[in-house]
């Protein structure tokens, strides 16, 4: 059962992985600021593989808030380099054996968030798993402390 405490976290309730990822964000980035340079989110991702490719695919050097979690998203969802095929679907033990970053606690609590039950629902889609690892590479970002 989710929690009363849960349902105040966030004054937008996230419907999907997705949401919730860019909801995260917004949560973690220094709250005074509304625009990050292309160096900032650099610095931000530095040591995620694929970061520099992902970051170059937008022009600009100044970015809003909302283009910056954008960007920072499509960063942590993007697929590089691996060795096998991507699936079409991912249940939630596949999900677990594939991403080596991802806790069975946290997808458990993410779930709650948003309301997915994986007893009805026992599969996500390939964009799905990617919002899913995206949640738990979100430790890989070396964000600012905020004040």
């Amino acid at each position: 059962m989710i929690k009363q405490e849960e349902d105040l976290e966030y004054e937008e309730k996230p419907k999907n992985f997705g949401e919730l990822l860019a909801l995260k964000l917004d949560k973690m980035l220094p709250d005074e600021k509304e625009f990050f340079t292309r160096k900032e989110l650099e610095s931000f991702t530095s040591g995620i593989l694929g970061s520099k490719e992902t970051l170059n695919s937008h022009v600009g050097i100044t970015f809003s808030r909302k283009n910056s979690i954008e960007i920072l998203q499509s960063v942590l969802t993007t697929r590089i380099r691996v060795k096998s095929t991507p699936k079409e679907s991912y249940d939630r033990n596949l999900l677990l054996r594939t991403f080596r970053e991802l806790k069975a606690d946290s997808l458990n609590e993410w779930s709650s968030k948003i309301r997915h039950d994986w007893e009805e629902t026992p599969e996500v889609i390939f964009t799905e798993a990617m919002q899913i690892r995206g949640l738990s590479m979100l430790g890989r970002l070396k964000l600012p402390p905020k004040t």
